[in-house]
């Protein structure tokens, strides 16, 4: 989870590199200080409304999510195995994923969306995403099964959610 804070009044900083100090001044009223900062958005005053217009326009409408009756999690990561025989590298699982019998199947068990996990354990991702690359170099695929999957799905009628496990987990 995060929030998002904005400074009451504006801050002015000069053309040129500037160091922008941020300080916690109170403790929580209950537990441990427990603060991570992800990042710093920095927008001219003028942008603010235009941003707030964008934000509108992608909020999803997850209606379609209530009325469902049923879906499926799939749990498939780095640490999957094969149905059948021995392990296999990350690489060779995602180059050999059926798509179009996964997406066979979760039509035909009358699933209307399917949750399917794209990073968790060793935060390997079934895509080719150059932002992850550059941070855990080998940890991508140069097949695109995410976008594969919605094209299946979506031709079968199915709605596909990814949970993205945002933490590397092998620290």
């Amino acid at each position: 989870q995060f929030d998002r804070f904005f400074v009451a009044r504006s801050v002015f900083l000069p053309p040129g590199a500037s160091t922008v100090v941020l300080r916690a001044v109170a403790a929580p009223s209950e537990g441990p200080m427990n603060l991570q900062l992800l990042s710093v958005e920095l927008a001219h005053g003028s942008t603010l409304q235009s941003i707030a217009d964008e934000k509108e326009l992608l909020r999803a409408d997850p209606s379609w999510l209530r009325q469902a009756d049923y879906g499926m999690f799939i749990h498939w990561n780095s640490f999957s195995l094969p149905l059948h025989g021995a392990a296999v590298p990350y690489q060779t699982a995602v180059a050999s994923f059926d798509v179009d019998a996964f997406a066979d199947m979760a039509r035909d068990s009358g699933a209307e969306f399917v949750v399917f996990t794209t990073t968790w354990a060793g935060y390997y991702f079934p895509a080719p995403i150059s932002a992850i690359e550059a941070v855990l170099p080998g940890r991508t695929s140069a097949r695109d099964l995410v976008a594969e999957l919605i094209t299946s799905l979506e031709a079968r009628g199915l709605r596909l959610l990814l949970y993205y496990h945002y933490g590397k987990d092998d620290h």
